[in-house]
Parts: C-alpha cells; structure tokens; sequence
C-alpha cells in the first residue's frame, strides 16, 4: 500500500512539474478593449495569457454593404457565436505599441479582433460597434420624432441606420439629417422619423454605425406607435382656452388645458392661430395629440 500511494505520488508531481507556471498552457483571452467605440486611439486591450515573445493582434471588418445589412436586420443582432474562429481572407495584422501579460497597447481599425500566441488564437471580440443606451420615447405616433442616445452611433465619414423591428415587419425610418444644429452636433444622438404608414403596435429598435456587418446591429430599446389620428379628428383651438398669442401674457396653462381636452377626447389636434406664444413650463403632450401652427411664419 504505501509503495503504491509512493508511486501515485512521483506521477502527481511529475505531472505538475511538466505545467508551466501558469497552469495549463491556453489560447489567450480578451476580456476588454478601450476605448471601444470608432474615432479614438491607440486601444488598450486586456486579458490573459498574453506573451511578449509570440503574441499577435489580428483585425478585420466585415462588409458594411448597405443591402447586407438590412438583409441581416431580418434576425438583428448577429449570433456572436457565428464570429470567424480564425482571421478571416481579408484581415490584417496589426503592429504593438506595448505587450504584457495581461496588457496590450495598439492602434486598431475595424470591428473584430483577434490575439493570437504559441498556443492559438483567441476567441473573436467585436468592437467598435454602436453602443446604445436608451430611445428618447417609449411612445410615438406615425411621423413622430425620437432619437437614440449613446456611444459610437456617428462616427466621422461613416453613416448610421436605424431599423424598427415587430414580430412580423422591419422597418428603416428616415435619418434626420439636418434637424437643428444643437441635434445634429452631437455624435452621440441620432434622430429618426417614425414612418407614416407604419402599424400600430410594439416595436425593438436597433441601431447600426456601418462597423461589424451583419453582427453590428445592436439594440437601444422598445418603441411603442399609436394607432394613427384618423380623418375624423377634432381640433382644439388654444385661443378658445384662453391663450393670447400675443408674445407677452404667459400662455403655458391655456395650451396644457387645450392638449388634455384633445388627450380626454380621444386624441386630435391642437392648433394655434397665428401669433406668438409664451410659455414659462414645458407642455406635455401625450402620443395620441398633434400640435398644428396656421404656418411657419405666423405661428
């Protein structure tokens, strides 16, 4: 008995002695990459098992065809799992700046990355895509305005698309290009257009920066559209709520009284008559009530 626990012993240690340091050699892993969004640079990207001796960092960028991407907005949001396990025909090596164990240093382009050592590759990490947080409306009415906030959603020379995705139907609204230029300034807002014909109901919608192909698309929240306001709407006039349109009376109660009278009813719109209108509070106005002027000029 103890010359067989002797025995178990020496092939134990021997097995151990044969480890490297670390334990068992592996592939290297990417936990993070910063910054991780288009525009900025060099990235730092950590890990493990990363060697200064061997160690290589591999990009690529899947076509960003525009017809490729809204065929694969049909299952939005790309299986992260379907990433090439390899660089792909097409990638690049990329040059270090710094390497440690645990720490690499590195300009990179494109939207994949790989880091490969004496024992593989890595697994493939996805980057430089958009980073949604949140839509400006959890409700919208046809023809509506919303935006999506976040990170990565503009970058320089490349263009973003929206899709609006139900169980059953994928729209693309209309970028709003030119909006205002406190709007349009910001590289972390993107507007769109509600589309006039679209169906009532829930939406999910994503967002993509042109980076990642088919995986690229990401999701910045849930959308739901009003039925829209049919022919037979009702109108409520401001003036007959007590607003003066005159510039200098405070106008904020007359006009919050004519949007709920128009939201009791049902929706409809609210309009005023040409003059200018005054207001110390915001106005809330709820997605089944429209807001109509005589024209540009006059109100």
């Amino acid at each position: 008995m103890a010359k067989l626990v002797s025995s178990l012993w020496l092939v134990v240690l021997g097995v151990v002695a044969g480890w490297p340091a670390g334990g068992i050699a592996a592939p290297p892993e990417i936990s993070n990459v910063y910054p991780d969004y288009p525009g900025f640079g060099p990235h730092i990207i950590t890990g493990e098992g990363f060697d200064s001796g061997s160690t290589e960092v591999w990009t690529w960028e899947p076509s960003a065809r525009e017809t490729m991407e809204k065929e694969a907005a049909g299952r939005l949001g790309g299986d992260l799992s379907e990433l090439p396990a390899r660089p792909p025909e097409g990638a690049r090596r990329v040059g270090m700046l710094d390497v440690e164990r645990q720490v690499i240093v590195a300009s990179l382009n494109g939207a994949v990355l790989w880091v490969k050592t004496a024992e593989g590759f890595s697994k493939p990490y996805l980057f430089n895509v958009a980073k949604p947080l949140w839509v400006s409306e959890s409700k919208a009415a046809p023809g509506g305005l919303a935006y999506v906030f976040g990170f990565g959603l503009r970058p320089q020379y490349r263009r973003c698309t929206i899709a609006m995705k139900s169980d059953t139907v994928t729209f693309f609204p209309r970028m709003i290009v030119e909006a205002r230029a406190l709007r349009t300034a910001d590289s972390r807002l993107v507007y769109f257009e509600v589309p006039k014909d679209v169906a009532a109901g829930r939406y999910s919608v994503y967002v993509h920066n042109s980076y990642g192909g088919r995986w690229g698309w990401r999701k910045a929240g849930e959308l739901e559209v009003a039925s829209p306001l049919n022919g037979q709407e009702k109108v409520f006039n401001v003036r007959t709520h007590g607003a003066k349109g005159d510039g200098l009376a405070n106008d904020y109660r007359a006009i919050q009284n004519a949007v709920d009278a128009a939201s009791k009813a049902g929706g409809g719109t609210v309009f005023f008559p040409p003059g200018t209108y005054a207001t110390d509070r915001t106005i809330l106005v709820p997605v089944d009530v429209r807001l109509r002027g005589a024209n540009r000029d006059t109100s």
